[in-house]
């Protein structure tokens, strides 16, 4: 699977706006598709995985507004999010969770033979994040992770 010139991901996803938060909308496979033609094309990127949390944090603080804001996507991971991009915009948007998002890109990343790499949250064990990536990856692609507490 070459995804480097199909049309469909070689631009940025749409995104609508959850309380001055750009959220992407679009299909989960589409953001998997977009992750993977990102790292095929080597091209730096980074998605912010958004909880209601993470939107209202974005919403009060700019500094981590800029951030996420600069961030090639950013899911609906809550069903909060996914709701509210819903129903402020009248159109249905699916909920795009870390916890699938990671297997399914570490699955798509070896299908098409590239590496990922994973900013992973510290309350996410490490126990934890290698047995659902090995569980759904033989050889594993990903490059590595930086587990860090994010501090804004």
């Amino acid at each position: 699977m070459n995804l480097t010139t199909s049309p469909a991901v070689l631009d940025k996803l749409p995104r609508k706006d959850v309380i001055g938060v750009p959220v992407t909308h679009a299909s989960y496979q589409a953001i998997v598709d977009r992750v993977i033609a990102l790292a095929q094309r080597r091209q730096p990127a980074y998605v912010c995985v958004a909880a209601v949390h993470l939107v209202v944090e974005a919403f009060l603080d700019a500094s981590l507004r800029a951030i996420v804001e600069a961030a090639d996507m950013v899911t609906a991971d809550g069903k909060p999010v996914a709701v509210a991009l819903g129903w402020l915009h009248k159109t249905s948007q699916e909920r795009v969770a870390g916890m699938d998002l990671m297997p399914s890109v570490m699955a798509a990343a070896e299908r098409a033979g590239c590496s990922v790499f994973f900013w992973v949250p510290p309350r996410t064990s490490l126990r934890r994040r290698d047995a659902s990536l090995n569980a759904n990856s033989r050889t594993s692609r990903w490059a590595g992770t930086f587990l860090h507490r994010f501090v804004h």
